[in-house]
């Protein structure tokens, strides 16, 4: 099988863990998706560079944030039109407005999902913590003789780590150029709605939760 179609199983595969992983992530963090590739370097700034091994959708922030400004106008334009005298001047123009808005609505909404191609490069805020995963144990499953190593359930616990996720632990600093990984992806719970509410601009961000190393180490 080749290494292309090992991710993209891994891919399919892995949103089976999700009711094992990170359980007390989920008051304030959304699972999204996971996605696979290679990485551009080690990881800078807090964050990650990704060239994708297949597609991978997200919201586009740009047009989420018009869209609701956009939307937040309507319905202001819509109470002050049903507080004008029916068919007045006034009140046809605030509908004619009303209804160029909808259709201006429409389409942003329907650009909203911005879709990554193969190839692409995606950056990837890394959550804290992040948790970084082996699919292989420090020195690999193999000995200098190319012999089979043989491991002891303690042993094999010890690698693991206390987290109950899959794989072996492993760190950030494993992360760097051209390294093959699975990363689960999360987004920012929305915060609850006050009476005057700010756009919150993480809300669109992209945070690697879960790195999982596909590369011998």
């Amino acid at each position: 099988m080749k290494v292309t179609q090992i991710i993209l199983l891994l891919v399919m595969m892995f949103p089976l863990f999700s009711s094992l992983l990170l359980a007390d992530d989920k008051a304030d963090w959304v699972h999204v998706g996971s996605l696979a590739g290679k990485l551009l370097g080690p990881p800078r700034d807090g964050k990650i560079r990704i060239s994708l091994a297949h597609q991978f959708g997200e919201i586009d922030r740009d047009m989420a944030l018009r869209a609701e400004v956009l939307r937040k106008k309507l319905l202001e334009t819509r109470q002050k039109g049903m507080g004008l005298p029916k068919n007045s001047p006034a009140r046809e123009e605030a509908v004619q407005e009303l209804e160029n808005g909808l259709a201006d609505l429409q389409v942003l909404r329907s650009k909203i999902l911005l879709v990554h191609q193969t190839g692409d490069v995606l950056e990837l805020v890394l959550r804290n913590p992040c948790n970084v995963r082996s699919t292989f144990p420090p020195g690999g499953f193999f000995d200098e003789k190319g012999n089979i190593r043989v491991f002891t359930k303690k042993s094999v616990a010890e690698m693991r780590g206390p987290l109950k996720l899959p794989g072996f632990a492993s760190s950030l600093e494993k992360c760097d150029e051209s390294t093959s990984v699975l990363v689960y992806v999360y987004k920012k719970k929305p915060l609850p709605k006050g009476p005057n509410p700010k756009p919150d601009l993480e809300q669109f961000d992209l945070f690697a939760g879960l790195i999982i190393i596909l590369d011998a180490e």
